[in-house]
């Protein structure tokens, strides 16, 4: 062995270099990798370097050197593979021999054409070069190569880049019966399913169902967030892209301790990388360390225009001997905040051991090396990064616990952070997301009203939306284009509603917008979902769990619909128009109508409606036979005895045999007469 590389040196340091020479020594190198024979300090050996990556510097340099030939391009070939295949610890040195790789995969060689396109895209793609990746991947596609490779490498990237093209190619790519593909299509899903979805996956993705299993693991997440078919596919890629040009991780395999709160071996990014992947930008980015201009780049998002970053700026990282161990002063970290309406995630990642690979870690406390009171077990690793004067007080603007814990910790709050990052972590790290966001959020109310349908087995739900006229971008001619978007989902069943309305606005900016809008649902819990937005940058998402659509059978009451004698949003009832009350607000003297149907047979009922302010309960009763099947019901509550604040009202009907159904609607009662708004024109 020793014998043949030297040999094999002598002429490499020919002059010019030999090329060929240099790609057989690569070869050979190559082949000792996993053997048990070590580098030593002789000629054509490099000790302390393993030989893939002596390999692969090898079969780069020949790349190099053999530009004029063939050659070049061939050990540029075997270049690639070596460092595609993985198992290499430097990811600097993958960055110094890309970009002489991908050049020179560019020139014919001996290697069929298809195989160099195929490992220049792949090594485009890994460096994150996306327009050289789709060129070589569409190469790949012409000079003949796998048909369902080639559009699943094409569709990464056009879906990562935003070309309309990729959602074609994706779903092609799944009906390709090829292992690999289906390797490869799993592993892109790999880094947001949950184990039990990813099993049903792969237990049920033959050729033949494939397409249509994997576009409902998407259009799932799409109708989850409220978005248009396909945005969540084209989004994960994306992210992906992102993840490899920011997150990438540069000394790999990742080493693990026992006490790591997540393990991910085989993913190419770091922690931040992956809860990345899971719900993209953050909403908020806050950081306490002094660092190079390249890391900060790395620690926020520079390119994202929804994530905000608040540094406080420490001295510059010092060098510390303690115990008899090299330590960095202060170690990087970045805190994310993802507001959620269930409740806001936050994430605390730092670089203890390697200024490149950032880790999740459990309290904020965990970054300067603490455990934190709340803490338990011991994590000696922390003890590589030291205390960052101002670090709680940097955190302010991603949770209030943390000025807490800046000026006045106790133990309490020490438990708290620790439920906050605690769930966080369960939540962020097993599900994923793509909220909705709107750089203008308008501060619009909604009411949603489950109702009967035209016939025995059909319902309907009303949804009713008041916007202020103020917060929405209005034109010189004060024109505003209004989309409505309504998703309900009751199990796999789906039922969509997008509409746009053109409306003409006048009056001042304290007025409103009013907007009903209906949609046909079977009788059931449906879960409601509602966008409202300019189709611009201003906008407002709702979600509403089990809203009940009643059903046609015995006795039954819908929701109570709030209505007012004139002036608020007609609406068309089974009985005629109905003035809708958009806010559910009443000036104290004003009748409250109150707009419901029935449904049961022809048999006498009786009817009590219960009014309860903060201090008193008013009930009318009265007995009436409204005729079989579904009746409109409206009744005016006079307000003049009630107190202003806000008010439950009850209504239940009760039939002749005892059968009774019941409603109640919130609304509140003002001490002020307020002016009539009225919906736009």
């Amino acid at each position: 062995m020793n014998e043949t590389l030297f040999e094999l040196t002598t002429l490499v340091l020919g002059n010019p270099p030999c090329a060929a020479a240099l790609a057989v020594r690569g070869v050979f190198k190559w082949r000792l990798v996993g053997s048990h024979v070590a580098p030593r300090d002789a000629l054509g050996q490099r000790p302390g370097t393993s030989w893939a990556e002596d390999a692969v510097r090898d079969f780069a340099t020949a790349a190099r050197e053999g530009r004029d030939g063939a050659g070049g391009s061939d050990a540029a070939v075997l270049a690639a593979e070596a460092l595609l295949q993985g198992g290499l610890k430097s990811q600097g040195m993958v960055d110094e021999v890309a970009g002489g790789l991908i050049a020179a995969l560019a020139r014919p060689g001996r290697a069929d054409d298809s195989t160099r396109a195929l490992v220049r895209g792949r090594l485009a793609r890994w460096v994150w070069q996306p327009a050289v990746a789709d060129s070589a991947f569409d190469a790949y596609r012409v000079a003949g190569g796998n048909a369902g490779m080639a559009a699943l490498e094409l569709a990464r990237i056009r879906l990562a880049t935003g070309d309309a093209r990729g959602d074609s190619l994706y779903y092609q790519a799944a009906a390709s019966g090829d292992s690999a593909v289906r390797a490869e299509l799993i592993a892109d899903i790999a880094l947001i399913a949950d184990s039990a979805a990813l099993d049903t996956l792969v237990d049920t993705l033959d050729t033949r169902n494939r397409p249509d299993r994997l576009r409902q693991f998407w259009e799932t997440r799409d109708v989850r967030s409220l978005r248009e078919r396909g945005s969540r596919l084209r989004e994960h890629y994306r992210r992906i892209g992102y993840a490899l040009a920011h997150y990438r991780l540069r000394t790999y395999p990742r080493r693990y301790e026992t006490f790591e709160l997540w393990r991910n071996p085989r993913a190419p990014f770091d922690d931040r990388g992956l809860i990345y992947v899971r719900h993209g930008p953050p909403d908020e980015s806050a950081t306490a360390i002094a660092v190079s201009p390249p890391e900060s780049e790395d620690a926020v998002p520079a390119d994202e225009p929804d994530s905000k970053q608040i540094a406080i700026t420490v001295p510059d990282p010092m060098l510390d001997i303690s115990n008899g161990r090299l330590r960095t002063t202060i170690c990087p970290n970045v805190s994310w905040l993802y507001r959620r309406p269930e409740g806001n995630l936050v994430f605390h990642f730092s670089a203890r051991d390697d200024i490149s690979d950032w880790r999740l870690v459990e309290t904020l406390y965990n970054v300067e090396g603490r455990n934190g009171s709340a803490t338990n077990r011991l994590r000696r690793s922390y003890e590589a990064c030291a205390p960052i004067e101002g670090l709680f007080a940097s955190r302010v603007n991603i949770d209030p616990i943390y000025g807490k814990l800046a000026f006045r910790p106790s133990p309490m709050d020490d438990q708290e952070e620790l439920k906050l990052t605690t769930r966080s972590r369960k939540v962020g790290t097993t599900t994923d997301s793509y909220e909705l966001r709107f750089a203008h959020p308008l501060s619009a109310t909604l009411q949603t009203y489950g109702l009967f349908g035209a016939s025995a087995r059909s319902a309907r739900v009303l949804t009713v939306v008041a916007v202020p006229v103020g917060q929405l971008p209005l034109g010189p001619d004060s024109v505003a284009d209004i989309r409505l978007r309504l998703v309900a989902t009751a199990g796999s069943v789906v039922v969509e509603a997008d509409t746009t309305r053109r409306l003409r606005i006048h009056g001042d900016p304290g007025a409103l917008v009013l907007l009903a809008e209906e949609l046909p649902l079977r009788s059931g819990a449906w879960d409601l979902g509602l966008v409202i937005s300019d189709e611009g940058s201003t906008g407002q998402y709702f979600r509403q769990s089990d809203v009940v659509v009643p059903a046609e059978s015995g006795l039954s009451l819908s929701d109570i619909v709030l209505a007012q004698e004139q002036d608020g949003l007609p609406w068309m009832g089974r009985d005629g128009v109905v003035s809708l009350n958009a806010l559910g607000a009443y000036a104290q003297g004003h009748p409250i109508v109150l707009y419901y149907e029935e449904a049961g047979d022809a048999s006498s009922r009786t009817t009590h409606i219960t009014i309860r302010d903060e201090h008193n309960t008013v009930t009318l009763a009265f007995t009436e036979r409204p005729g079989a099947g579904v009746v409109a019901v409206r009744r005016n509550v006079d307000t003049h005895g009630l107190r202003p604040g806000p008010l439950t009202i009850t209504v239940a009907v009760t039939d002749g045999a005892g059968h009774t159904a019941a409603r109640t609607v919130h609304a509140r009662l003002t001490p002020q007469p307020r002016t009539p708004v009225r919906s736009p024109k």
